[in-house]
């Protein structure tokens, strides 16, 4: 019968072990994502809000250029609408392909 109970306590002491371990993960995951959350909503800086002035200017990237005039027009810009326009500036950047102006006597000879 002490055998029995010893072999309970010890089982029971493991999982109250796995129970933190598990408890212990899950709070350093929910502190990440809410330290990551806190500074997305924060206020963007003046160098930040200069680079967002300046893709609203130029008509280089046309999608980039629509989205960050919308987002001047707000009042309070915050870190997660900063890295949109940059993500928007970034994907614009890679998918666009500019091709060098050829002159008509540049063209290659066709067979």
């Amino acid at each position: 019968m002490l055998k029995s109970i010893d072999v309970f306590s010890t089982f029971r002491t493991k999982f109250t072990f796995q129970y933190f371990s598990h408890f212990l993960v899950s709070f350093i995951v929910l502190f990440v994502f809410s330290f990551v959350y806190l500074l997305c909503i924060c206020p963007i800086q003046e160098k930040q809000f200069h680079a967002i002035a300046q893709l609203a200017q130029s008509a280089q990237y046309p999608q980039t250029q629509r989205l960050a005039k919308h987002l001047l027009a707000k009042q309070d810009l915050t870190q997660w609408q900063y890295f949109l326009v940059v993500r928007a500036y970034q994907y614009e950047k890679i998918k666009i392909t500019r091709y060098p102006a050829l002159a008509p006597d540049d063209t290659p000879p066709r067979f």
